[in-house]
């Protein structure tokens, strides 16, 4: 659930002193007592946007390192 795993994540990045790449809209919620799922994906992008770079899905790349 995105609440949960974004905010832990969040926090080993930011002890570590690491600058992650959040993937935007690539959430897998559910509707809460208050928030629809899509204010909950919309709040979480850009809350994310004040800690982590985010990206599109058309704009990640991998590189394979050998």
């Amino acid at each position: 659930m995105t609440k949960a795993l974004v905010v832990i994540d969040m926090q080993k990045f930011m002890f570590r002193g690491d600058a992650p790449v959040f993937q935007s809209k690539a959430h897998s919620t559910f509707d809460t007592e208050d928030l629809r799922e899509d204010h909950l994906i919309a709040h979480h992008n850009k809350v994310l946007r004040w800690f982590a770079h985010t990206k599109e899905t058309e704009d990640i790349s991998f590189e394979v390192i050998r």
